[in-house]
């Protein structure tokens, strides 16, 4: 039977890292008023 822990350890610390980065650039965009989706202007008509 193989030890598992470690990589399970190394896999949750690499998400949770994705997930702070991902965070902070959103967080930048946000700051400058950068959105994927505006509503007010992606009006369908």
């Amino acid at each position: 039977m193989h030890n598992t822990a470690p990589i399970i350890g190394d896999i949750l610390l690499y998400v949770s890292l994705f997930g702070e980065a991902l965070r902070l650039v959103t967080d930048k965009l946000d700051s400058k008023n950068f959105y994927a989706f505006n509503p007010s202007f992606d009006v369908k008509k």
